[in-house]
């Protein structure tokens, strides 16, 4: 399935999962350059970059559990909607049959 978005012939993914890990990997990456070029950071240049990546992934799990309570509360209304069509419908053959 191709979504607007996508490259032409690159299949969706649908999952976040590839986007979470390329973001760790780039901070990881920048971290380890930043190790190289300015070593004396030492353990408190460690803990900053531990702490981004766990705020990185914190951040992209509550963003998932947002979507699928929003897609959820949608999927409910839409529900919700068609109920009320078939009760007002079936309300008004009845009416119509009366007179």
């Amino acid at each position: 399935m191709l979504l607007p978005w996508s490259r032409k012939g690159e299949k969706n993914n649908r999952s976040g999962k590839p986007r979470v890990q390329t973001t760790i990997a780039l901070l990881f990456i920048a971290a380890t350059l930043s190790a190289i070029l300015k070593p004396n950071h030492g353990f408190m240049g460690v803990v900053v970059v531990v702490v981004v990546v766990v705020v990185v992934v914190v951040v992209e799990v509550v963003l998932v559990v947002v979507v699928v309570v929003v897609a959820a509360a949608a999927a409910a209304v839409v529900v919700a909607a068609a109920v009320v069509v078939v009760v007002d419908t079936s309300s008004s053959n009845s009416m119509i049959e009366r007179f």
